[in-house]
């Protein structure tokens, strides 16, 4: 059997444009109601599913070897198992991100079946009250806490997520030892986002007390689940988000990511691989974002930025310009001397 490095081929999709993982936002409905949550309405439950299933076959001849589907909760679209069956029958590696509430046995007995690669679910707090104070759903941390479980029974992979806020700033210790103890991977954050109508009220939950104590230790338990190093603006390609990825709305809108709202087509309106290749705003956004950022050449901060520019954009209103909530976290680290 051959063996390939899957990140090395990924960094060479990147460099040759080729298309190696397409994300679906199936919907932006949901059955909790987080308080940062940045989808400003939950009112669409997606595109058709032949639609869908459609623009799968496309991104598969165009070379795409991952799948994830998103939302909203995607276990909300009646469709989503067919969805899986079909983009695994295409031979893609299939990754799903759910809030778990809505799992049970039967479901998770059935995705491993499907073979999924990997199923992301959120823990903010192992204290009950508090994941359940954030999710302003009562009882979800017990029902998704029982179906965390039950996805390591069924040897599915998991990765669990703590994004941080003051309410639960020290959650992530617990947590990642939870994850530890059962071999999930781990991640966590301080940067909480605006809303994508533009909304920054999120802010006003982010971590007031402490931040760098807490941004230290986070970025010494994350190089411990990190495989391969992140990307920063210093030399060559600066993320995979349009050159190797691409990011399907629920309305049909093309982004080169789902963190970068750069809309460069619509699949309603054009197929994906007319967009993949001839894309004016894409080929822009390709050529431009390899080019020297001004705002970060002579920045004391860029060896331990990472900017993004769909939050640059979004929070910033400018593309190719500084990002306030990676020089936020950028100042912390460089007091620690990171």
């Amino acid at each position: 059997m051959i063996s390939v490095d899957l990140n090395e081929l990924s960094e060479k999709c990147k460099k040759n444009q080729r298309l190696f993982n397409v994300m679906f936002v199936l919907l932006n409905g949901c059955d909790q109601n987080c308080i940062h949550c940045y989808i400003p309405n939950h009112n669409s439950y997606g595109l058709p599913t032949q639609k869908i299933k459609d623009t799968i076959l496309e991104a598969r001849s165009l070379g795409a070897l991952n799948i994830t589907f998103t939302g909203g909760e995607i276990l909300l679209r009646k469709d989503l198992f067919e969805l899986i069956e079909f983009a695994r029958n295409q031979f893609l590696r299939v990754f799903l991100m759910s809030n778990a509430y809505s799992l049970n046995e039967t479901k998770i007995k059935r995705l491993s079946q499907l073979g999924i690669a990997e199923f992301s679910t959120t823990v903010f707090s192992m204290d009950p009250k508090i994941h359940d104070m954030i999710t302003r759903t009562k009882g979800s941390f017990e029902q998704i806490y029982k179906n965390i479980l039950l996805l390591k029974k069924y040897d599915i992979s998991v990765t669990i997520k703590t994004p941080l806020m003051e309410l639960n700033k020290y959650a992530y210790k617990q947590v990642e030892a939870f994850a530890r103890e059962n071999n999930f991977n781990f991640m966590t954050t301080t940067t909480i986002f605006t809303k994508a109508d533009g909304d920054d009220s999120p802010h006003e939950l982010q971590i007031r007390d402490g931040l760098h104590d807490i941004t230290m230790e986070i970025e010494e338990i994350l190089n411990n689940y990190r495989s391969i190093s992140l990307s920063t603006n210093k030399e060559g390609i600066p993320c995979s988000a349009g050159f190797s990825n691409i990011c399907i709305n629920y309305d049909g809108d093309v982004w080169p990511c789902n963190s970068l709202m750069l809309k460069v087509g619509n699949i309603l309106e054009g197929n994906l691989t007319n967009i993949w290749t001839n894309s004016v705003e894409l080929n822009l956004w390709r050529k431009k974002s390899v080019e020297p950022i001004s705002a970060c050449t002579t920045c004391k901060l860029k060896g331990v930025c990472l900017r993004c520019p769909g939050m640059a954009l979004l929070e910033d209103n400018n593309l190719y310009g500084c990002s306030s909530s990676a020089k936020k976290i950028a100042i912390e680290k460089f007091k620690g001397g990171s």
